[in-house]
């Protein structure tokens, strides 16, 4: 079901996406493309945790927006391939490894709080982005789990820049 490019203003375009979504492919299918990135006023993190077929996890924190100008997703959207989480991601875990990345994206730097754990600066608007599931995701931003058979956890971190670009 495509629609029409650019029919909503910017601004109603990020608040329509924070509507509920039901699957992951219901998500994907909701994202923006690389044309639109010019307007972007929300920022997604997508937090993926998935099993590799030894049984081992492999769990990051994408910034959608960076990944998006990156790499191609069009495997991603049209169901053909599955999304990993690489190690030049915002955050990066590979427990057979034991490999632990942070690294500041187009978007995001990390930050790391001995209280709250880790946490994503927003680089537009320095706004805190906690991706804790015990706590608050922060100012200007929602949360929201997405179940999917291909995947072990999907969970969407949608920030909304408040500040003009």
């Amino acid at each position: 079901m495509a629609e029409k490019k650019n029919e909503y203003p910017p601004s109603v375009e990020a608040y329509r996406r924070l509507l509920q979504f039901n699957t992951w492919e219901d998500y994907l299918d909701s994202l923006i493309e690389i044309s639109d990135l010019r307007n972007l006023r929300s920022i997604s993190i997508i937090f993926i945790r998935n099993f590799t077929k030894g049984g081992f996890e492999i769990s990051g924190y994408i910034d959608y927006a960076h990944r998006l100008i990156t790499e191609n997703w069009a495997q991603f959207f049209k169901g053909n391939k599955t999304l990993w989480p690489r190690d030049s991601d915002l955050g990066y875990y590979h427990w057979r490894h034991g490999t632990v990345r942070s690294n500041i994206s187009r978007n995001y730097k990390p930050v790391m709080d001995p209280d709250r754990g880790l946490l994503f600066q927003n680089r537009h608007d320095h706004k805190i982005v906690c991706p804790d599931p015990q706590q608050d995701p922060g100012q200007n931003t929602t949360k929201q789990r997405i179940y999917s058979p291909r995947y072990s956890q999907i969970e969407i971190y949608d920030h909304i820049v408040r500040r003009k670009s």
